[in-house]
């Protein structure tokens, strides 16, 4: 019997993932697994593993020593025969993909373009591409990126009359905003497709790139303006400092960058704003401190958390969608108000609303947000 424990895979981080990654992802899991928060019988095992592969995935030394005997193990029990035409095909299809994004990050896009599929040769031109990754490059500067091939397709689509085999890549991408300086970490899909026994493609499945050039270059235009990407460096305006956590001004500066990861990758997320009900005669700012602590502990690393005004909170759910969300906050609710019950000895009340983004103005949708939860205190008082 096989007792080797994966604890990359327990983690669920890749072999490369920088120390900060995996400190996300250990908090990210205590959350979702801890004893207390988590009612699965199995909760207790699961926190022992996760522990366990931190103390040596967190200490460089230790999984500097770890790691050659994962490979060694995972070459053992994963790689096919050297042989087999599936892992040569793979090998193919990643040496493209590597390509690819090497020639992207070294501005050599004629080379890029020449990776690309006929398919897609035909529906868009030299031209249009390398237009497009130039106003890529003006907001974007490639860091880090990882290629995995993750699924097989025999017959793979590529237009209405053909059908190729397909290899199916997640990309691990870290890459540089040039207008704010943030570094990015996420990952998405893309295409290799066999157009001969021995060719691999680039599938793109674009039909027009007009939209996506016009997108960049307005994202890169508010580089001069007062807009929401250069508001990214007023960080003194955009904290509570009596809760220690962002404000309106600096949730929506966070939450625009998931704004447009979901209009260049269309990664979903969800926002919800948590209204919490303080009793009359209570201290509002105790109850409200006491809850953004606890929103604090049970969010993910990767979520935004604000609290917008006198007795409301934002909250950014990212890479998710509006039924898994819907579950979460709704055990968020519930914790939040258990907690504050036990420690004012008062009924406090948790309500929400909650909404999958669609590409409306954040600010918009906060509002709308806003007006199906009860009145604000003061807005009250004024009635």
């Amino acid at each position: 019997m096989d007792n080797f424990l994966d604890y990359y895979q327990i983690l669920q981080v890749h072999q490369d993932a920088e120390q900060d990654v995996i400190e996300a992802a250990y908090k990210k899991l205590c959350k979702k697994y801890h004893p207390d928060l988590c009612r699965l019988p199995e909760a207790e095992a699961r926190m022992k593993e996760i522990n366990i592969a931190y103390e040596v995935l967190g200490d460089a030394h230790k999984r500097a020593l770890y790691t050659p005997e994962w490979r060694r193990h995972k070459t053992f029990r994963q790689t096919p025969p050297a042989g087999s035409s599936r892992a040569i095909d793979s090998q193919r299809a990643r040496r493209v993909m590597e390509e690819y994004f090497l020639c992207l990050s070294e501005e050599s896009y004629p080379r890029a373009y020449e990776l690309l599929s006929d398919t897609d040769k035909r529906n868009i031109t030299l031209a249009s591409f390398t237009e497009w990754q130039q106003s890529v490059r003006e907001i974007y500067a490639v860091r880090k990126c990882i290629p995995r091939v993750i699924a097989h397709y025999d017959e793979f689509a590529v237009d209405e009359r053909r059908r190729l085999a397909a290899k199916r890549f997640e990309i691990e991408m870290t890459e540089e905003n040039k207008l704010t300086g943030a570094i990015s970490r996420y990952k998405f899909h893309k295409y290799a497709v066999s157009e001969s026994e021995s060719r691999w493609s680039i599938y793109l499945g674009y039909r027009d790139l007009r939209h996506l050039v016009d997108q960049f270059r307005n994202m890169a235009n508010t580089k001069d303006e007062a807009g929401v990407l250069h508001s990214f460096k007023g960080r003194r305006d955009a904290s509570d400092a009596a809760r220690g956590l962002l404000n309106r001004k600096g949730f929506l500066e966070r939450a625009a960058s998931e704004q447009y990861r979901f209009k260049r990758y269309r990664r979903p997320f969800a926002v919800a704003v948590m209204h919490i009900a303080v009793p009359d005669g209570l201290a509002a700012n105790s109850v409200t401190a006491q809850a953004g602590h606890t929103f604090s502990k049970l969010l993910r690393a990767i979520d935004i958390l604000g609290y917008i005004d006198d007795d409301r909170y934002a909250v950014l759910l990212a890479e998710i969608t509006k039924e898994s969300a819907r579950t979460v906050v709704e055990r968020i609710s519930r914790h939040v108000a258990k907690e504050l019950r036990a420690a004012f000895d008062v009924n406090v009340t948790v309500k929400y609303a909650l909404r999958q983004y669609a590409g409306e103005e954040l600010d918009a949708l906060l509002a709308t947000l806003c007006q199906r939860l009860p009145a604000k205190k003061s807005e009250r008082k004024a009635n």
